[in-house]
């Protein structure tokens, strides 16, 4: 509804139409502008115009491609033989083609052509022509025959070859959405059903398979009973004409022209010209238009008993809706929907429905065991399907019911794929000063209905073992035997199979150390303190490492004394003699409390600490931790 074609002499439409005659324009009823069709940069020296049939589309969907009649010579190269001929105009490159042509030489028709029809997809354009140099069947110049001119292929095809060859005419062509079905009328016998040879019928054409059956079809023949005026839907299933024939269907009483509709797929014809009480018409209907998918079709009539109010006379346009209450329709999703575990569905789907329907309800099955549940529509007749699974695969139910009590319903099978935990640890433990291990690690998962089990491995010949889990959550407590490098596992598998095994590298460094005097086994602040210690490494030979550090720290772990480094100055730095570290650590400032006196190294070779309480017990400080928050 956005383009609307049409002809007119007027010359004020555009600016330059200075050719005095006929011309065809675009309307675009959106943007509010008209653009003239009928030229090819100069004024067609030659009329143009439409077919004007109530059923003929003439304009492509998009309204891009648009077909018209002139008699203009400078429209395309080449003669037009001096007859009216059948252009297409591009309205996005502005090129116009000469659609009426010989296929092999391109030569113009030698007879005139008219009442173009151009396919939705502005593909294939049908028109009615007595010219004798498009087909050898077609030579009598006289007889007029239906042709398609396909824009993209190059080709012109006769498509009434059974009238052509017994000298009856065929006029008044229409083309589904892609060109493949063609309706026209023709009083030829093209069908051997049609019984009144002679009298126009409307024929459906399929142009790839080449047949043509009867559309106006009738079981008694009734010369003189014509039928006429087609219009296609879309797909070309439904064609609607206009007939005097009385015999189409039972009870057709008013002996008057009716608009009927024939369904290409079961070759069933209704009645179009009733009112909502199904009475048929009480005067003359004519002229039918068919929308896109068939359901409503657009007619003319002078009947005064089509619709109660507003009251009607004279010629008026009235819609038929053809389809009764049928179900909604939910288009099919193509293919699974594809999860991960905790991951929401979270899909927008759609339905339809046609029919006088004005509410609807819907519920929706996630089929885990979550059971039918309503299910919200939006105004658009949209829904979101949101919904958690667990790991598995399932099928999802839709089912969206009219207000006249039809259901439509929607599967889509639904696949969520199970994810792994994902197991945190520190990468690195060292135990310089000890043996034994004392760490935790986390871990956390998607999932929210699963169980979880863990083991672990030391790396030290113990074997793997069963880990306690306490949440997300577990500790690491070992004993080793001897100093080295080793790899400790934790593995942590879920319900559903999922497994994940994270590493730590735990270095066991088997050092020694020692407080010696004046420190011993008591710390006491509030002075200036000689402190001393000594460090041995694996094979008791003293260890001298230049990253030492001393200091004093409270119970939060800040440091509130130091901190002192290796330097040579004895009062201000860690200093070594005879095989220990020497350092005065200050204390003065210090009240009464809790400290602990704290070594600390950090070379590529040691890295570890050890600390002295103001409680006179020494230990090791040896214990790493980690926080993880776990989120489930």
């Amino acid at each position: 509804g956005r383009y609307v074609a049409f002809a007119s002499f007027a010359t004020d439409l555009v600016d330059g139409d200075t050719n005095g005659t006929s011309d065809v324009f675009v309307r675009d009823v959106q943007t509010g502008t008209t653009a003239l069709v009928s030229t090819a940069g100069l004024p067609a020296d030659g009329s143009s115009g439409l077919s004007g049939l109530s059923g003929a589309r003439e304009i492509s969907d998009d309204g891009r491609y648009v077909a018209f009649t002139s008699f203009a010579t400078n429209l395309t190269s080449g003669s037009n033989n001096g007859r009216q001929q059948i252009y297409v105009k591009d309205m996005t490159t502005s090129a116009v083609v000469r659609a009426s042509v010989n296929e092999a030489t391109g030569e113009a028709g030698d007879r005139t052509s008219q009442t173009p029809a151009i396919s939705g997809n502005g593909q294939v354009v049908a028109f009615r022509s007595e010219s004798t140099n498009f087909s050898p069947l077609s030579v009598s110049g006289v007889t007029p025959e239906i042709f398609t001119r396909d824009l993209v292929a190059g080709t012109t095809t006769l498509e009434s070859p059974g009238a052509a060859a017994t000298g009856r005419s065929s006029t008044t062509p229409v083309l589904s959405f892609d060109g493949r079905y063609l309706a026209f009328e023709s009083t030829g016998v093209l069908d051997l059903r049609d019984l009144d040879n002679g009298t126009q019928d409307v024929y459906l054409r399929d142009r790839v398979a080449g047949t043509t059956v009867l559309a106006s079809l009738s079981t008694v023949a009734l010369p003189g009973a014509t039928s006429s005026s087609p219009s296609i839907s879309g797909d070309g299933r439904w064609v609607g004409f206009q007939s005097l024939d009385d015999q189409l269907v039972v009870g057709d009483l008013n002996g008057l022209f009716d608009v009927f509709l024939y369904d290409r797929t079961t070759e069933a014809i209704k009645l179009v010209s009733l009112n909502d009480a199904d009475e048929q018409a009480n005067a003359a209907s004519f002229g039918p238009s068919v929308s896109f998918d068939g359901q409503l079709v657009l007619f003319g009539s002078t009947a005064s008993n089509l619709v109660t109010s507003p009251a009607s006379t004279g010629n008026q346009l009235y819609v038929r809706n053809v389809v009764s209450n049928q179900a909604p329709v939910l288009p099919a999703f193509g293919g699974d929907v594809t999860l991960t575990e905790g991951q929401s569905t979270h899909l927008t789907w759609q339905f339809s429905d046609n029919d006088a329907s004005t509410s609807w309800t819907a519920t929706v099955n996630y089929g885990d065991g979550s059971g039918k549940q309503p299910l919200a529509l939006n105004v658009n007749k949209t829904f979101v399907l949101d919904h958690l699974y667990a790991s598995g695969a399932y099928d999802l139910t839709v089912e969206v019911t009219d207000d006249a009590g039809a259901t439509g319903s929607l599967v889509i099978h639904v696949v969520d794929t199970n994810v792994a935990p994902t197991v945190s640890l520190p990468a690195t433990v060292n135990l310089a000063f000890s043996l034994t291990l004392d760490s935790s690690g986390t871990f956390t998962d998607p999932g929210s209905s699963e169980t979880y089990s863990a083991t672990v491995n030391y790396g030290d010949g113990s074997g793997t073992q069963v880990l306690p889990l306490v949440g997300g959550s577990f500790t690491l407590h070992h004993a080793y035997t001897t100093a080295g490098s080793y790899s400790a596992d934790v593995n942590v598998t879920d319900s559903n199979g999922g497994s994940t095994t994270a590493t730590m590298t735990v270095k066991v460094g088997g050092y020694s150390y020692a407080w010696l005097d004046p420190v011993g086994d008591t710390f006491v602040v509030g002075r200036n303190l000689p402190v001393k210690f000594t460090v041995d490494g694996p094979d008791g030979s003293f260890v001298l490492d230049e990253s030492v550090r001393v200091d004093v720290i409270d119970a939060s772990g800040n440091v509130v004394a130091g901190p002192y480094l290796f330097g040579d100055q004895p009062s201000r730095s860690v200093v070594v003699s005879n095989g220990s570290y020497h350092v005065n650590v200050d204390t003065r400032s210090l009240s009464a409390g809790m400290y602990w006196l704290r070594a600390q190294f950090s070379s590529p070779t040691l890295t570890g600490e050890f600390t002295l309480g103001t409680t006179g017990t020494a230990a090791a400080g040896t214990t790493s931790t980690t926080s993880v928050k776990t989120t489930r």
